[in-house]
């Protein structure tokens, strides 16, 4: 989920042990480059646990979903619309492999707090920027056991598509707790000395319709989410997010709840400032045999470059491309193992970029 993004310590012996509670610091918060590919859990039956020092949270036995969403620390100067948000210096691209949907969402990060300037939607029939005029508090630091804070925070955005023109206004209120500490446990591994933050959104979306005759819509949003961080920083950003959201729209609810784990985190693949646009590519995950899409090329030859989640370029070949038609090139990932690659195909000063996970 784009607009949330959504941190070690020894035992103490003494004739009852118990554990010393790390604080949350900057620690938490990924380099530009670094790649983080999460994965969605099968919700049945599965309840965020207990609050408290020295729980044992065990998420090992629930089924993923293989549905990922990556998210990548991209350079500032590479975001769309970044004149939108003002006082930015710290974005996240993030992409649902399900929907193939693209966003960006905007951080003031310093030493003290990381808040979220808003988010962009890059889709191809209606982008839009959903600035906050008021920043909404996403973490501070540092953050203590049993430590607390709250914010609330403004937005608001206009489009106009066929003569119609949309403005959403939200506001909202965001409070948080450190309300646990112990040993964190998912379907790819053990974590120790983690830290879980309990989170409070209420917000209230109001929709405006101009040149249509729809009467202004207003959406409730309540959530609880439970974030987990290694406090040692060996893993960055939330290990796990369980988020359970109750909407009221029109006189009816709806109850969504979802979870999310860490499945990988790697530095070393950046993304390019001078893109041109980006490629298909699919099916993603692939087994082997995958497919480019490409249009807006000149005519000529392309370079196809793969490289791994070190930035080691592991495949490169040449194709060519035509102007002003559809191009679909076939790539062979059989041979590579299993893991996170971006594809770059250059043409003079076109450049695509995409990523692809090998299974």
């Amino acid at each position: 989920m784009i607009s949330k993004f959504t941190i070690s310590t020894l035992l103490v012996g003494c004739s009852l042990s118990v554990l010393a509670q790390n604080p949350i610091t900057t620690n938490i918060i990924p380099p530009v480059g670094a790649v983080i590919v999460y994965d969605y859990l099968d919700t049945t039956g599965v309840q965020p646990g207990s609050a408290g020092n020295g729980q044992t949270w065990n998420f090992s036995s629930f089924s993923p979903l293989n549905e990922d969403e990556i998210q990548t620390v991209v350079p500032v100067a590479s975001a769309p619309s970044i004149s939108s948000f003002p006082g930015t210096n710290y974005v996240i691209k993030g992409n649902t492999m399900v929907s193939n949907d693209t966003a960006f969402a905007y951080y003031n990060s310093t030493s003290s707090i990381l808040e979220i300037k808003g988010t962009y939607l890059a889709s191809q029939t209606l982008p839009f920027a959903f600035p906050y005029s008021n920043p909404e508090t996403s973490m501070i630091f540092p953050f203590n056991f049993n430590g607390t804070f709250s914010d609330n925070f403004v937005g608001s955005y206009t489009v106009m598509n066929s003569g119609i023109t949309i403005t959403d206004y939200r506001t909202g209120q965001v409070s948080a707790l450190y309300d646990g500490y112990g040993t964190l446990q998912l379907p790819n591994g053990t974590y120790n000395n983690v830290a879980r933050v309990k989170i409070h959104q209420h917000i209230v979306d109001s929709t405006v319709y101009v040149g249509i005759p729809l009467p202004a819509a207003v959406i409730t949003y309540n959530g609880t989410t439970h974030d987990w961080f290694a406090t040692n920083g060996s893993v960055k950003f939330n290990l796990l997010t369980f988020t359970r959201d109750t909407s009221v729209s029109n006189g009816s609810t709806t109850i969504d709840k979802t979870i999310l784990y860490q499945k990988s985190y790697a530095v070393g693949i950046a993304e390019a400032p001078s893109l041109k646009a980006e490629v298909r590519a699919y099916p993603n995950p692939s087994n082997g045999m995958a497919f480019l899409e490409i249009e807006n090329a000149d005519n000529g030859t392309a370079s196809i470059v793969v490289t791994d989640v070190t930035g080691k370029t592991v495949m490169s070949s040449a194709t060519g491309l035509v102007a002003n038609g559809f191009n679909k090139i076939a790539i062979d990932l059989e041979g590579l193992p299993t893991g996170l690659y971006q594809i770059r195909v250059v043409q003079d000063q076109n450049i695509w970029v995409s990523k692809i996970l090998k299974d």
